[in-house]
């Protein structure tokens, strides 16, 4: 997001943090993977893989349902699971 918008990486958190303290966004940064998370519009989609359907490998991931994750171990793409399987983001 720093590169898109010309600033620093700690310009554009501090942006990021005050528009989410005043409102004008909802979300939270995940400090894990560096990202921020929106709130609006996909609640509820973002699904999280813990094992590969695949090869049982740990992928440990968020993804939503236009995204394509790849298993770090066996570099097959990881499909949707089913409804029972899905989580909700909080």
């Amino acid at each position: 997001m720093a590169q898109r918008i010309g600033k620093s990486r700690y310009d554009t958190e501090r942006l990021l943090g005050e528009a989410i303290d005043t409102g004008l966004v909802k979300g939270v940064i995940d400090r894990s993977s560096d990202e921020f998370v929106a709130q609006d519009g996909d609640e509820g989609r973002a699904h999280f893989v813990g094992p590969c359907p695949n090869c049982g490998g740990n992928v440990d991931a968020w993804y939503f349902p236009e995204e394509r994750v790849a298993c770090p171990y066996c570099e097959r793409a990881v499909t949707l699971p089913s409804a029972a399987e899905t989580y909700p983001q909080q």
